[in-house]
């Protein structure tokens, strides 16, 4: 009789133990793991496809023998160069670093009360190869250290 219980003891915790494995709810059926790509069916709407209007044309397209003069800068269209980067100084203001490169940082950290000589933030401006970018602190709305990596 002992091991009758014995046997039907360990049944009960290995069907109690499997039901708390690794077993997707309906909830979580359609939720995608944050490591799936979307599926072959799942296609952007007409609304996230981007317009004809947003697509360069060929004849837009600088030509090879347009090459810009030494004393002109190649326009970058809101990405770092580092020449940019060279040309920022410490104690510049937020809104002329922006100024030179010609577009918004991305905030990505902030911490203190806007306004305070305490208040600290960083933006990243991408440069024109994967990965290159520059990455500048402001405390009190002053530039306080600058680093890049991958400029050009």
């Amino acid at each position: 009789m002992k091991k009758f219980l014995g046997i039907i003891t360990i049944i009960a915790l290995v069907g109690v133990l499997a039901a708390c494995g690794d077993k997707e709810t309906a909830a979580d059926a359609n939720k995608p793991a944050a490591s799936e790509a979307p599926k072959a069916s799942e296609t952007p709407k007409a609304s996230e496809a981007p317009k004809a209007s947003e697509t360069p044309k060929a004849s837009e397209a600088p030509k090879a023998s347009e090459t810009p003069k030494a004393s002109e800068a190649p326009k970058t269209e809101g990405t770092i160069t580092k020449e940019m980067f060279d040309k920022i100084q410490n104690g510049m203001k937020y809104e002329e670093v922006k100024d030179m490169i010609g577009s918004e940082g991305e905030l990505s950290m902030e911490s203190g009360e806007k306004g305070s000589e305490f208040h600290m933030a960083t933006y990243i401006w991408k440069g024109s190869d994967i990965g290159s970018n520059g990455t500048f602190t402001f405390q009190g709305g002053k530039l306080t250290s600058k680093a890049q990596i991958g400029l050009k």
